[in-house]
Protein backbone atom coordinates (compact mmCIF):
# COMPACT_ATOMS: atom_id res chain seq x y z
CA UNK A 1 0.00 0.00 0.00
CA UNK A 2 2.69 2.46 0.96
CA UNK A 3 4.74 2.35 -2.08
CA UNK A 4 1.58 2.83 -4.09
CA UNK A 5 0.39 5.58 -2.02
CA UNK A 6 3.68 7.60 -2.22
CA UNK A 7 3.31 7.52 -5.90
CA UNK A 8 0.26 8.65 -5.98
CA UNK A 9 0.76 11.55 -3.60
CA UNK A 10 3.86 12.41 -6.50
CA UNK A 11 1.66 12.11 -9.14
CA UNK A 12 -0.74 14.47 -7.90
CA UNK A 13 1.80 16.82 -6.75
CA UNK A 14 4.19 17.24 -9.56
CA UNK A 15 0.46 17.71 -11.54
CA UNK A 16 -0.27 20.54 -9.84
CA UNK A 17 3.17 21.89 -10.32
CA UNK A 18 3.41 21.12 -14.04
CA UNK A 19 -0.09 23.21 -13.89
CA UNK A 20 1.84 26.32 -12.30
CA UNK A 21 4.19 26.55 -14.66
CA UNK A 22 2.50 25.86 -18.24
CA UNK A 23 0.92 29.38 -16.38
CA UNK A 24 3.76 30.87 -15.36
CA UNK A 25 2.80 31.05 -11.96
CA UNK A 26 4.89 30.86 -8.71
CA UNK A 27 5.74 27.07 -7.46
CA UNK A 28 5.42 28.22 -3.88
CA UNK A 29 1.75 29.38 -4.76
CA UNK A 30 -0.69 27.78 -2.72
CA UNK A 31 1.91 25.10 -1.66
CA UNK A 32 0.19 24.30 1.80
CA UNK A 33 -3.16 23.57 0.08
CA UNK A 34 -1.31 21.21 -2.81
CA UNK A 35 0.38 19.62 -0.11
CA UNK A 36 -2.35 18.84 1.86
CA UNK A 37 -4.73 17.49 -1.04
CA UNK A 38 -2.09 15.34 -2.02
CA UNK A 39 -1.72 13.41 1.43
CA UNK A 40 -5.79 13.69 1.72
CA UNK A 41 -6.50 12.77 -1.64
CA UNK A 42 -4.42 10.22 -2.28
CA UNK A 43 -5.38 7.08 -0.13
CA UNK A 44 -9.23 7.57 -1.64
CA UNK A 45 -7.56 7.59 -5.30
CA UNK A 46 -5.72 4.45 -4.05
CA UNK A 47 -8.92 2.54 -3.03
CA UNK A 48 -10.58 3.62 -6.30
CA UNK A 49 -7.56 2.02 -8.37
CA UNK A 50 -7.46 -1.38 -6.26
CA UNK A 51 -10.93 -1.74 -7.09
CA UNK A 52 -12.32 0.78 -9.74
CA UNK A 53 -9.42 1.43 -11.97
CA UNK A 54 -10.93 2.71 -15.18
CA UNK A 55 -12.82 5.07 -13.00
CA UNK A 56 -9.43 6.27 -10.99
CA UNK A 57 -7.75 8.13 -13.66
CA UNK A 58 -11.14 10.07 -14.24
CA UNK A 59 -11.49 10.70 -10.44
CA UNK A 60 -8.40 11.95 -10.78
CA UNK A 61 -8.66 14.67 -13.45
CA UNK A 62 -12.24 15.82 -11.92
CA UNK A 63 -10.45 16.01 -8.42
CA UNK A 64 -6.97 18.23 -9.82
CA UNK A 65 -9.42 19.88 -12.29
CA UNK A 66 -11.98 21.18 -9.84
CA UNK A 67 -9.05 22.20 -7.57
CA UNK A 68 -7.83 24.27 -9.82
CA UNK A 69 -10.71 25.93 -11.35
CA UNK A 70 -11.62 26.74 -8.17
CA UNK A 71 -8.09 28.66 -6.89
CA UNK A 72 -6.93 29.91 -10.32
CA UNK A 73 -10.38 31.45 -12.08
CA UNK A 74 -8.86 30.20 -15.44
CA UNK A 75 -11.28 29.47 -18.17
CA UNK A 76 -13.00 25.82 -18.40
CA UNK A 77 -11.57 24.03 -21.37
CA UNK A 78 -8.34 26.02 -20.88
CA UNK A 79 -7.65 24.18 -17.32
CA UNK A 80 -9.16 21.07 -18.60
CA UNK A 81 -6.26 20.73 -21.36
CA UNK A 82 -3.80 22.13 -18.85
CA UNK A 83 -4.80 19.42 -16.42
CA UNK A 84 -4.72 16.60 -18.87
CA UNK A 85 -0.93 17.62 -20.12
CA UNK A 86 -0.26 17.89 -16.78
CA UNK A 87 -1.10 14.54 -15.49
CA UNK A 88 0.23 12.81 -18.46
CA UNK A 89 3.94 14.48 -18.52
CA UNK A 90 3.57 13.48 -14.42
CA UNK A 91 3.43 10.05 -15.49
CA UNK A 92 6.00 10.30 -17.98
CA UNK A 93 8.39 12.05 -15.32
CA UNK A 94 7.53 9.21 -13.18
CA UNK A 95 8.15 6.56 -15.59
CA UNK A 96 11.39 8.14 -17.15
CA UNK A 97 12.64 8.68 -13.48
CA UNK A 98 11.81 4.79 -12.77
CA UNK A 99 13.81 3.53 -15.46
CA UNK A 100 16.80 5.51 -14.74
CA UNK A 101 16.65 4.05 -10.77
CA UNK A 102 16.40 0.21 -12.63
CA UNK A 103 20.17 -0.33 -11.66
CA UNK A 104 19.58 1.06 -8.49
CA UNK A 105 16.60 -0.48 -7.62
CA UNK A 106 18.36 -3.72 -8.37
CA UNK A 107 21.21 -3.12 -6.20
CA UNK A 108 19.11 -2.37 -3.09
CA UNK A 109 16.89 -5.84 -3.61
CA UNK A 110 20.28 -7.49 -3.25
CA UNK A 111 21.14 -5.37 -0.23
CA UNK A 112 17.55 -5.68 1.76
CA UNK A 113 16.24 -8.99 0.08
CA UNK A 114 12.72 -7.42 0.48
CA UNK A 115 10.32 -6.21 -2.43
CA UNK A 116 8.65 -4.29 0.16
CA UNK A 117 11.60 -2.31 1.07
CA UNK A 118 12.57 -2.26 -2.09
CA UNK A 119 9.39 -0.50 -3.72
CA UNK A 120 9.03 1.61 -0.67
CA UNK A 121 12.74 3.20 -1.25
CA UNK A 122 12.90 3.03 -5.07
CA UNK A 123 9.33 4.59 -4.88
CA UNK A 124 11.22 7.78 -2.59
CA UNK A 125 13.51 7.96 -4.99
CA UNK A 126 11.64 7.98 -7.90
CA UNK A 127 9.23 10.47 -6.63
CA UNK A 128 12.22 12.74 -5.86
CA UNK A 129 13.72 12.74 -9.56
CA UNK A 130 10.20 12.98 -10.93
CA UNK A 131 9.52 16.03 -9.02
CA UNK A 132 13.37 17.26 -10.08
CA UNK A 133 12.59 16.22 -13.42
CA UNK A 134 9.26 18.39 -13.55
CA UNK A 135 11.21 21.41 -12.15
CA UNK A 136 14.03 20.87 -14.54
CA UNK A 137 11.65 20.79 -17.78
CA UNK A 138 10.81 24.50 -17.63
CA UNK A 139 14.36 25.72 -16.46
CA UNK A 140 15.38 24.54 -20.24
CA UNK A 141 15.33 27.95 -22.26
CA UNK A 142 12.91 26.62 -24.69
CA UNK A 143 9.69 25.78 -22.11
CA UNK A 144 10.63 28.25 -19.65
CA UNK A 145 6.99 30.35 -20.73
CA UNK A 146 5.09 27.75 -20.03
CA UNK A 147 2.15 27.14 -22.29
CA UNK A 148 0.61 30.64 -22.93
CA UNK A 149 -0.54 29.79 -26.47
CA UNK A 150 -3.30 27.97 -24.63
CA UNK A 151 -5.40 30.79 -24.39
CA UNK A 152 -5.46 31.82 -27.95
CA UNK A 153 -7.70 31.20 -29.87
CA UNK A 154 -6.20 29.58 -32.80
CA UNK A 155 -4.51 26.98 -30.68
CA UNK A 156 -6.18 23.60 -31.76
CA UNK A 157 -6.86 20.57 -29.45
CA UNK A 158 -4.04 18.36 -30.55
CA UNK A 159 -2.19 18.34 -27.02
CA UNK A 160 -5.13 17.90 -25.34
CA UNK A 161 -6.12 14.93 -27.37
CA UNK A 162 -2.19 13.39 -26.83
CA UNK A 163 -3.01 13.69 -23.26
CA UNK A 164 -6.17 11.77 -22.78
CA UNK A 165 -4.58 8.92 -25.05
CA UNK A 166 -1.48 9.04 -22.56
CA UNK A 167 -4.02 8.48 -19.41
CA UNK A 168 -5.65 6.05 -21.13
CA UNK A 169 -3.00 3.96 -21.60
CA UNK A 170 -0.98 4.62 -18.06
CA UNK A 171 -5.12 3.38 -17.05
CA UNK A 172 -4.14 0.09 -19.00
CA UNK A 173 -1.06 -0.55 -16.91
CA UNK A 174 -2.99 -1.31 -14.04
CA UNK A 175 -4.76 -4.24 -15.67
CA UNK A 176 -1.75 -6.33 -15.78
CA UNK A 177 -0.83 -7.88 -12.37
CA UNK A 178 2.81 -8.57 -13.66
CA UNK A 179 4.59 -6.83 -16.54
CA UNK A 180 4.40 -8.49 -19.62
CA UNK A 181 5.49 -7.23 -23.35
CA UNK A 182 2.52 -5.85 -23.75
CA UNK A 183 2.88 -3.98 -21.01
CA UNK A 184 6.56 -2.69 -21.91
CA UNK A 185 4.87 -1.79 -25.17
CA UNK A 186 2.19 0.36 -23.31
CA UNK A 187 4.85 2.03 -21.55
CA UNK A 188 7.07 3.18 -24.86
CA UNK A 189 3.54 3.99 -26.58
CA UNK A 190 2.91 6.29 -23.89
CA UNK A 191 6.39 8.12 -23.36
CA UNK A 192 6.45 8.51 -27.55
CA UNK A 193 3.10 10.22 -27.03
CA UNK A 194 4.36 12.26 -23.96
CA UNK A 195 7.25 13.04 -26.75
CA UNK A 196 4.77 14.29 -29.09
CA UNK A 197 3.33 16.65 -26.88
CA UNK A 198 6.76 18.42 -26.23
CA UNK A 199 6.98 18.62 -30.16
CA UNK A 200 3.66 20.23 -30.29
CA UNK A 201 4.33 22.46 -27.31
CA UNK A 202 7.27 23.59 -29.37
CA UNK A 203 5.95 24.03 -32.39
CA UNK A 204 3.15 26.47 -30.74
CA UNK A 205 5.78 28.19 -28.78
CA UNK A 206 7.45 29.37 -31.93
CA UNK A 207 4.58 29.40 -33.78
CA UNK A 208 3.16 32.07 -30.86
CA UNK A 209 6.63 33.99 -30.91
CA UNK A 210 6.41 34.22 -34.69
CA UNK A 211 2.80 35.95 -34.26
CA UNK A 212 4.04 38.11 -31.97
CA UNK A 213 6.76 38.84 -34.44
CA UNK A 214 4.41 39.63 -37.07
CA UNK A 215 2.44 41.61 -34.98
CA UNK A 216 5.43 44.21 -33.67
CA UNK A 217 5.97 44.44 -37.21
CA UNK A 218 2.75 45.21 -38.72
CA UNK A 219 2.08 47.74 -35.95
CA UNK A 220 5.33 49.30 -36.72
CA UNK A 221 4.51 49.39 -40.42
CA UNK A 222 0.96 50.52 -39.16
CA UNK A 223 3.02 53.56 -37.51
CA UNK A 224 4.79 54.43 -40.76
CA UNK A 225 2.07 54.36 -42.79
CA UNK A 226 0.29 56.92 -40.37
CA UNK A 227 3.59 59.08 -40.37
CA UNK A 228 3.74 58.81 -44.07
CA UNK A 229 0.50 60.28 -44.46
CA UNK A 230 1.26 62.85 -42.07
CA UNK A 231 4.50 63.81 -43.97
CA UNK A 232 2.15 64.00 -47.19
CA UNK A 233 -0.27 66.49 -45.80
CA UNK A 234 2.44 68.56 -44.64
CA UNK A 235 4.05 68.94 -47.48
CA UNK A 236 0.68 69.15 -49.39
CA UNK A 237 0.28 71.92 -47.24
CA UNK A 238 3.22 73.13 -48.11
CA UNK A 239 2.81 73.07 -52.29
CA UNK A 240 -0.81 74.97 -51.35
CA UNK A 241 0.45 77.84 -49.46
CA UNK A 242 3.63 78.18 -51.85
CA UNK A 243 0.94 78.68 -54.76
CA UNK A 244 -0.69 81.47 -52.62
CA UNK A 245 2.53 82.84 -51.37
CA UNK A 246 5.44 82.84 -53.67
CA UNK A 247 3.11 85.24 -56.39
CA UNK A 248 1.89 87.56 -53.40
CA UNK A 249 6.18 87.20 -52.39
CA UNK A 250 6.82 88.28 -55.96
CA UNK A 251 4.38 91.27 -56.09
CA UNK A 252 5.89 92.40 -52.31
CA UNK A 253 9.94 92.26 -53.87
CA UNK A 254 8.63 94.01 -57.34
CA UNK A 255 6.34 97.14 -55.46
CA UNK A 256 9.77 97.22 -52.99
CA UNK A 257 12.31 97.36 -55.61
CA UNK A 258 9.73 99.85 -57.91
CA UNK A 259 9.79 102.47 -54.80
CA UNK A 260 13.62 102.26 -54.50
CA UNK A 261 14.27 102.83 -58.01
CA UNK A 262 11.20 105.40 -58.25
CA UNK A 263 12.91 107.46 -55.38
CA UNK A 264 15.78 109.52 -56.64
CA UNK A 265 16.44 112.55 -53.68
CA UNK A 266 14.41 110.54 -51.21
CA UNK A 267 13.57 111.99 -47.98
CA UNK A 268 14.00 110.28 -44.55
CA UNK A 269 10.29 109.77 -44.31
CA UNK A 270 10.25 107.73 -47.78
CA UNK A 271 13.47 105.67 -46.30
CA UNK A 272 11.74 104.76 -43.11
CA UNK A 273 8.81 103.67 -44.91
CA UNK A 274 10.46 101.96 -47.21
CA UNK A 275 12.82 99.97 -44.46
CA UNK A 276 9.53 98.88 -42.32
CA UNK A 277 8.10 97.56 -45.76
CA UNK A 278 11.48 95.52 -46.00
CA UNK A 279 11.31 94.39 -42.45
CA UNK A 280 8.08 93.24 -42.67
CA UNK A 281 8.48 91.26 -45.90
CA UNK A 282 11.62 89.95 -44.79
CA UNK A 283 9.92 88.85 -41.55
CA UNK A 284 7.61 86.60 -43.13
CA UNK A 285 9.99 85.36 -45.17
CA UNK A 286 11.72 84.06 -42.57
CA UNK A 287 8.55 82.82 -40.82
CA UNK A 288 7.80 80.84 -44.22
CA UNK A 289 11.13 79.59 -43.71
CA UNK A 290 11.29 78.47 -40.59
CA UNK A 291 7.59 77.11 -40.88
CA UNK A 292 8.52 74.71 -43.94
CA UNK A 293 12.56 73.97 -42.29
CA UNK A 294 10.28 72.01 -39.45
CA UNK A 295 8.13 70.02 -41.61
CA UNK A 296 11.27 69.18 -43.57
CA UNK A 297 13.17 67.97 -40.44
CA UNK A 298 10.58 66.22 -39.24
CA UNK A 299 9.50 64.55 -42.38
CA UNK A 300 13.58 63.58 -43.17
CA UNK A 301 13.29 61.77 -39.66
CA UNK A 302 11.27 59.46 -40.91
CA UNK A 303 13.58 58.34 -43.32
CA UNK A 304 16.36 56.99 -41.32
CA UNK A 305 17.39 53.63 -42.11
CA UNK A 306 17.82 51.31 -38.90
CA UNK A 307 20.71 48.94 -38.81
CA UNK A 308 19.96 45.48 -38.25
CA UNK A 309 21.35 42.77 -35.93
CA UNK A 310 19.96 39.80 -37.99
CA UNK A 311 17.77 38.94 -34.44
CA UNK A 312 14.07 39.67 -35.90
CA UNK A 313 12.86 40.28 -32.24
CA UNK A 314 15.36 42.97 -31.44
CA UNK A 315 15.41 44.13 -35.20
CA UNK A 316 10.97 44.58 -34.46
CA UNK A 317 11.46 46.01 -30.54
CA UNK A 318 14.29 48.62 -32.35
CA UNK A 319 11.64 49.76 -35.00
CA UNK A 320 8.84 50.19 -32.27
CA UNK A 321 10.81 52.29 -29.94
CA UNK A 322 12.02 54.13 -33.64
CA UNK A 323 8.25 54.64 -34.05
CA UNK A 324 7.52 55.97 -30.31
CA UNK A 325 10.55 58.31 -30.36
CA UNK A 326 8.69 59.67 -34.10
CA UNK A 327 5.58 60.43 -32.31
CA UNK A 328 7.66 62.08 -29.52
CA UNK A 329 9.15 64.46 -32.41
CA UNK A 330 12.62 62.68 -30.54
CA UNK A 331 15.51 61.96 -33.09
CA UNK A 332 16.66 58.70 -32.58
CA UNK A 333 19.94 57.08 -33.67
CA UNK A 334 21.03 53.19 -33.03
CA UNK A 335 24.87 52.15 -33.87
CA UNK A 336 25.43 48.52 -33.78
CA UNK A 337 29.68 48.39 -34.33
CA UNK A 338 29.37 44.87 -33.43
CA UNK A 339 28.43 41.26 -34.20
CA UNK A 340 25.30 40.86 -31.74
CA UNK A 341 25.95 36.79 -32.44
CA UNK A 342 28.72 37.58 -30.23
CA UNK A 343 26.59 39.49 -27.55
CA UNK A 344 23.92 36.89 -27.43
CA UNK A 345 26.53 34.17 -26.11
CA UNK A 346 27.02 36.09 -22.91
CA UNK A 347 22.82 37.08 -22.51
CA UNK A 348 19.69 35.68 -23.06
CA UNK A 349 17.92 36.90 -25.96
CA UNK A 350 14.81 37.50 -24.36
CA UNK A 351 16.51 39.44 -21.10
CA UNK A 352 18.63 41.79 -23.46
CA UNK A 353 15.76 42.92 -25.59
CA UNK A 354 13.96 43.67 -22.09
CA UNK A 355 16.46 45.99 -20.58
CA UNK A 356 16.99 47.63 -23.89
CA UNK A 357 13.15 48.26 -24.37
CA UNK A 358 13.26 49.64 -20.20
CA UNK A 359 15.96 51.85 -20.84
CA UNK A 360 14.79 53.17 -24.24
CA UNK A 361 11.16 54.01 -22.60
CA UNK A 362 12.78 55.76 -19.58
CA UNK A 363 14.61 57.63 -22.40
CA UNK A 364 11.63 58.53 -24.06
CA UNK A 365 9.80 59.44 -20.98
CA UNK A 366 12.42 61.68 -19.78
CA UNK A 367 12.97 63.69 -23.29
CA UNK A 368 9.46 63.97 -24.83
CA UNK A 369 9.41 67.26 -23.10
CA UNK A 370 12.01 68.74 -23.55
CA UNK A 371 13.25 71.58 -25.91
CA UNK A 372 15.99 69.24 -27.29
CA UNK A 373 14.98 65.97 -28.27
CA UNK A 374 17.49 63.39 -29.10
CA UNK A 375 18.06 59.26 -28.20
CA UNK A 376 21.51 57.58 -29.34
CA UNK A 377 21.93 53.73 -28.54
CA UNK A 378 24.75 51.91 -29.32
CA UNK A 379 25.82 48.34 -28.82
CA UNK A 380 29.72 48.12 -29.13
CA UNK A 381 33.18 46.72 -27.56
CA UNK A 382 36.80 48.05 -26.12
CA UNK A 383 39.85 45.90 -25.27
CA UNK A 384 37.19 43.06 -25.80
CA UNK A 385 34.58 43.81 -23.56
CA UNK A 386 31.20 44.60 -25.04
CA UNK A 387 28.82 47.57 -23.79
CA UNK A 388 26.23 48.98 -24.63
CA UNK A 389 25.39 53.03 -23.97
CA UNK A 390 21.88 55.21 -24.16
CA UNK A 391 22.30 58.63 -23.97
CA UNK A 392 19.67 61.41 -24.23
CA UNK A 393 18.70 64.61 -23.72
CA UNK A 394 16.16 64.07 -20.59
CA UNK A 395 15.94 65.28 -16.98
CA UNK A 396 18.26 64.19 -15.13
CA UNK A 397 17.73 61.62 -12.34
CA UNK A 398 17.14 63.31 -8.67
CA UNK A 399 19.24 61.83 -5.54
CA UNK A 400 16.24 59.92 -4.08
CA UNK A 401 15.82 57.68 -7.05
CA UNK A 402 19.15 57.30 -7.19
CA UNK A 403 19.85 55.79 -3.81
CA UNK A 404 16.81 53.62 -4.31
CA UNK A 405 17.95 52.21 -7.85
CA UNK A 406 18.55 48.16 -7.32
CA UNK A 407 16.99 48.27 -3.87
CA UNK A 408 13.76 49.48 -4.84
CA UNK A 409 11.17 50.16 -7.66
CA UNK A 410 11.67 53.89 -8.02
CA UNK A 411 10.51 56.44 -11.22
CA UNK A 412 10.21 60.10 -12.09
CA UNK A 413 7.25 59.85 -14.71
CA UNK A 414 5.11 58.20 -12.65
CA UNK A 415 2.37 60.51 -13.94
CA UNK A 416 2.61 58.65 -17.27
CA UNK A 417 2.39 55.30 -15.70
CA UNK A 418 5.64 54.59 -15.05
CA UNK A 419 6.65 52.04 -12.20
CA UNK A 420 9.82 51.96 -11.79
CA UNK A 421 10.21 48.11 -12.39
CA UNK A 422 12.24 48.77 -15.44
CA UNK A 423 15.09 49.99 -13.93
CA UNK A 424 14.79 47.47 -11.02
CA UNK A 425 14.29 44.68 -13.75
CA UNK A 426 17.63 45.90 -15.57
CA UNK A 427 19.90 45.94 -12.56
CA UNK A 428 18.64 42.42 -11.44
CA UNK A 429 19.35 41.15 -14.72
CA UNK A 430 23.08 43.00 -14.51
CA UNK A 431 23.61 41.52 -10.85
CA UNK A 432 22.67 38.02 -12.32
CA UNK A 433 25.29 38.19 -15.19
CA UNK A 434 27.63 40.18 -13.18
CA UNK A 435 27.52 43.23 -15.32
CA UNK A 436 28.22 46.83 -14.67
CA UNK A 437 25.32 49.45 -14.47
CA UNK A 438 27.11 52.55 -14.77
CA UNK A 439 25.10 56.06 -15.05
CA UNK A 440 26.98 58.81 -16.46
CA UNK A 441 25.69 62.88 -16.36
CA UNK A 442 26.83 65.87 -18.45
CA UNK A 443 28.98 62.73 -20.55
CA UNK A 444 30.06 65.58 -22.97
CA UNK A 445 28.90 64.12 -25.92
CA UNK A 446 26.29 66.70 -29.00
CA UNK A 447 24.80 67.91 -25.69
CA UNK A 448 23.37 64.64 -24.01
CA UNK A 449 22.66 65.42 -20.45
CA UNK A 450 23.17 61.56 -19.58
CA UNK A 451 24.11 58.29 -20.48
CA UNK A 452 23.33 54.79 -19.13
CA UNK A 453 25.93 52.10 -19.67
CA UNK A 454 25.78 48.20 -19.43
CA UNK A 455 29.16 46.59 -19.57
CA UNK A 456 29.57 42.94 -19.91
CA UNK A 457 32.52 43.09 -17.77
CA UNK A 458 31.98 40.58 -15.23
CA UNK A 459 32.62 43.21 -12.67
CA UNK A 460 29.19 43.33 -11.27
CA UNK A 461 29.57 47.14 -10.86
CA UNK A 462 27.18 50.00 -9.92
CA UNK A 463 28.44 53.44 -10.55
CA UNK A 464 26.91 56.71 -10.58
CA UNK A 465 29.15 59.81 -12.21
CA UNK A 466 32.19 57.25 -11.24
CA UNK A 467 31.26 56.78 -7.40
CA UNK A 468 30.53 52.70 -6.51
CA UNK A 469 26.46 52.93 -5.12
CA UNK A 470 26.75 48.99 -4.77
CA UNK A 471 29.14 50.10 -1.79
CA UNK A 472 26.66 53.42 -0.30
Amino acid sequence: MLPSYIKICFIIFCSLLIFKKIFKKSSFKYLFYDILLCISSSFVFYIALQYFPFIYMILLILTLFTYCRLLYKIPIKITLTAICISIALSYCAFLISTIMLVPIIYFIYMITNSSNVTLIISHIFASIIQTLLSIGAFKIKRFKSGMPFLSQRTCNDTGLIISIFVLIITTLYYSFSEPNTLFFILVLTSILLCTTIVIWWRHNLNKAYWNAVHKNQIAALETEIINLKRDNDNLSKIIHKDNKLIPAMVLSVKELLEMSIALDNPSLKDISELKVKAAKLLEELEEISKERKGIMIETEQHLYELPKSNFMRLDSLISYLYQRCILFQIQFQALFNININQLMSLINERELDTIIADLIENAIYATKNQENKKILFCIDSKDNVFYMNIYDTGVPFNTDIIHKLGKNKATSHSNDGGSGIGLYNTISVCQKYSFSFIIEEAPGVDNFTKKISITFDDKNLFLYNGMNMAAS
